[in-house]
């Protein structure tokens, strides 16, 4: 679409620049014819004095090639009356096909201009999108950080509880084979008072079994 309303925009320039030009031209013709009128009317003057002169001195050979001269200027001017003429006509023709270029263009440009507007709300509409896909990203990756933040929160608190675990684990293993050990100890001066108890018992069995004397 750009490059379409940039062809027409150079379209228009171009016919502009070549009517800018046919319109210099037909300038540059009719300085001309002034400069050349402005010449002949004085070669007339110019003959109408030789002419009175000849006529007092008897010299119609000089009227006769000044009047030669007259009807050359007369063709150069009617030239350039005729090239002024077709300069108009070509003028009027360009003037007339920008016009109607001009006419045709309108509408055309008319839709570019209405879908670039469409256009260009449309990019506000993404740019708006953008906007707030932006703000979210912000958001999330703010989000993410704090949860960062947090979870390595986190990993220091259970690094400190294992470390809790580690030393209670550690401190009971040291209790239980504190306990085993006076159990163990417990257990031994039990088992030697039951020996000796049954010693003594067997003992006493042993005196009480034996023949009493009278």
């Amino acid at each position: 679409m750009e490059q379409e309303n940039a062809k027409l925009k150079m379209k228009m320039l171009e016919l502009k620049q070549q009517l800018a030009a046919k319109d210099s031209a037909l300038k540059d013709v009719w300085n001309k014819l002034e400069t050349a009128s402005v010449e002949l009317e004085r070669e007339r003057k110019l003959v109408e004095e030789l002419r009175e002169g000849a006529s007092k001195k008897g010299s119609k050979q000089d009227v006769a090639i000044l009047q030669q001269v007259i009807s050359a200027k007369d063709e150069e001017i009617a030239v350039l009356h005729n090239d002024i003429h077709s300069k108009h006509e070509e003028l009027q023709n360009q003037e007339e096909a920008f016009e109607k270029i001009s006419k045709d263009l309108k509408p055309k440009i008319s839709g570019l201009m209405e879908r670039l507007k469409e256009k260009d709300e449309t990019i506000s509409n993404m740019e708006q999108v953008a906007n707030r896909l932006e703000e979210q990203l912000i958001q999330k990756t703010t989000l993410a950080s704090d949860l960062g933040k947090r979870n390595e929160e986190l990993l220091v608190q259970m690094s400190t509880v294992d470390q809790a675990i580690s030393r209670l684990q550690a401190e009971t293993q040291a209790v239980v084979a504190s306990q085993r050990e006076g159990a163990e100890v417990q257990r031994m001066e039990l088992q030697r008072e039951i020996d000796q108890r049954v010693y003594a018992n067997n003992e006493l069995q042993r005196q009480l079994s034996m023949p009493q004397l009278e």
